[in-house]
């Protein structure tokens, strides 16, 4: 599996990564996957988000 990140933003409700996916599964690439990261600090994250 391979990723490819394609952007990065901030908002009030946390930062989002938005990502290619690559590898030996069905569906291969999947692209526009994003990755919300909420309530966190600089040593957890205690919500992640994954959604297309």
């Amino acid at each position: 599996m391979t990723y490819d990140i394609t952007d990065v933003g901030f908002t009030a409700a946390g930062t989002v990564v938005t990502a290619t996916i690559s590898g030996n599964f069905p569906g291969s690439p999947s692209a526009g996957l994003r990755y919300r990261f909420e309530e966190y600090d600089d040593r957890n994250t205690r919500r992640l988000r994954i959604a297309p």
